[in-house]
């Protein structure tokens, strides 16, 4: 899991050569963006819950 602030913005590809390595080697990435976090933590973590579970994930889209 990543919390991404603006300084995201200008690594994307950096992280998409990241993201690509994790999940190559069987990690799953999930990316939460900082305001999200801020604004509506409950979701994020539900979202979280359900990936961990193997669950689809409701009512939060990252």
């Amino acid at each position: 899991m990543e919390v991404d602030g603006a300084i995201h913005d200008e690594t994307e590809e950096r992280d998409s050569v990241r993201d690509e390595w994790a999940r190559a080697n069987g990690f799953r990435v999930l990316r939460f963006c900082n305001e999200d976090i801020i604004s509506d933590l409950e979701a994020v973590l539900e979202y979280i819950a359900s990936a961990l579970k193997g669950e689809p994930a409701s009512g939060y889209a990252p």
